[in-house]
């Protein structure tokens, strides 16, 4: 089995227009984003593959 994990973050900001509460003024949230890939095996030049 073969499997590669990344787990990275990134920010975004934006703002409610008319909302009439905090949310409305410009305010930022971090994401987490993991990805996992998971393979069987790799062919003979060491490209994944599942041939589940």
């Amino acid at each position: 089995m073969y499997q590669i994990i990344v787990e990275q973050h990134f920010d975004a900001a934006h703002f409610l227009r008319g909302y009439q509460g905090k949310c409305e003024a410009l305010h930022g949230h971090r994401f987490r984003v993991v990805v996992k890939i998971k393979a069987s095996g790799v062919d003979d030049i060491g490209i994944a593959y599942s041939p589940d």
